[in-house]
């Protein structure tokens, strides 16, 4: 695309605002026990909550990987773009190989949003007022003045968000197949507990083995 028409990819601006590009993020610099050098990060199935006004959680994450077959040619002043050329190469490269009967090892991501900054505060010191003013023409004046009394505030620091992996484990297609066409059940139950776990998902957390029964009967429940 010319200029910057790419900005106005309605599939790519569904990629960004669904989660998507977030999940690909967990899955290729959050997860260190999965190699992804080399691979595309095809979001399967998702559910996603927000924490506060910027940070996105999530449910669940299912990705599935992809040989790394095309390289897009890089706009060297441009991260923005390159961002999406690298999304639209991989939306390409993986439809292809979707086509050509490929299945790539799947993985189930579940992970909690962890705020570093919780608790802590800063403070600091007013001296100084800006206050602004709209002129007749509707130019903005700011005025500034020496506060009368400076004055000591104390406020919570800026939330820093940062993603913390509670359980990973690799799925068979059957596994990665129920939990995208029982999303809804699945949504359910983690409202009821709480929290996201893997027993929703017919998993034990403890000994990272997975129980049969459990997936089976919750499949019979549908």
């Amino acid at each position: 695309m010319s200029n910057n028409e790419w900005k106005h990819d309605a599939d790519y601006i569904r990629y960004i605002e669904s989660g998507e590009s977030a999940a690909v993020f967990v899955v290729r610099d959050v997860v260190k026990s999965v190699n992804t050098k080399g691979k595309w990060i095809d979001i399967v199935s998702l559910s996603t909550y927000s924490q506060d006004e910027d940070g996105r959680a999530f449910n669940w994450i299912v990705a599935e990987l992809f040989p790394r077959k095309t390289n897009p040619e890089y706009d060297p002043d441009d991260t923005a773009h390159n961002k999406y050329l690298t999304w639209q190469a991989a939306h390409e490269d993986i439809s292809r190989q979707r086509q050509e009967g490929y299945k790539g090892p799947k993985y189930l991501v579940l992970c909690t949003l962890h705020d570093k900054n919780k608790g802590k505060t800063i403070t600091y010191k007013l001296v100084k007022i800006t206050k602004k003013y709209r002129a007749d023409d509707g130019d903005v004046i700011e005025v500034e003045r020496m506060a009368k009394k400076p004055e000591t505030i104390t406020r919570p620091c800026p939330h820093d968000w940062e993603y913390r992996i509670i359980f990973l484990k690799r799925l068979n297609d059957s596994q990665a197949d129920f939990i995208r066409e029982n999303s809804s059940e699945l949504e359910d139950k983690i409202r009821a507990q709480g929290k996201s776990s893997p027993e929703i998902f017919g998993f034990k957390s403890r000994n990272n083995r997975h129980s049969p029964k459990a997936a089976v009967t919750a499949k019979r429940r549908r």
